[in-house]
């Protein structure tokens, strides 16, 4: 792994920490993205409830960019609007039916994006870190209802299921590399908490 000090100061133009005289800040070799930073924030969208379709349709009141770093959130004047109001033709054409607040992260995962999806290209760099001596911890953060649960643990745990959360699977790669460990003098101790 590699490892640098960079002030931000020298950044280039596409890390957005130049405002920060003279901050150090410790980067490591498994940042996904451009922006050498050990801290991301990720949103995941969960897929819509049965109770959340209307007529057998679910209307969406989110859109992501292509690049899944960005997402625009729809808020519409229901009040104003009426009962015969549908986002889904009105959502484009009629900017006075809604407002828009677009948000940034380090990743945006779509209702589509699988559990393997989301531990490969979020959490495992945290785990790999942690098998070579950092410390790290994975935050779930949300209201009641949003998949937090989900994401964490996944709903079934067997070993080949592709429902396991990030929980199972880190726990699977730590016991994986204590088991191909070369040497047999090292000993090797465990401890995580939820």
């Amino acid at each position: 792994m590699s490892e640098q000090y960079n002030n931000y100061n020298n950044y280039d133009e596409e890390n957005q920490y130049q405002d920060e005289p003279n901050a150090l800040v410790k980067t490591t070799g498994y940042s996904e993205s451009n922006s050498n930073s050990n801290f991301k924030v990720v949103v995941r969208i969960r897929p819509p409830l049965d109770r959340e379709y209307q007529n057998g349709k679910f209307t969406s009141t989110v859109k992501l960019t292509n690049n899944n770093k960005q997402i625009t959130i729809y808020e519409y004047y229901y009040m104003k609007m009426g009962s015969n109001f549908n986002p889904a033709v009105n959502k484009e054409d009629d900017p006075s039916t809604y407002t828009m607040h677009t948000f940034s992260f380090d990743r945006i995962y779509s209702p589509e994006s699988s559990q393997e999806d989301v531990y490969d290209c979020t959490a495992k760099h945290s785990v790999e870190s942690i098998l070579e001596g950092y410390n790290s911890t994975i935050l779930a953060y949300g209201q009641t209802g949003t998949g937090k649960t989900y994401t964490m643990e996944g709903f079934k745990f067997n070993i080949n299921d592709p429902q396991r959360g990030i929980i199972p699977r880190s726990m699977e790669d730590i016991f994986k590399f204590i088991e191909n460990s070369k040497n047999s003098q090292t000993t090797f101790m465990v401890r995580a908490s939820y």
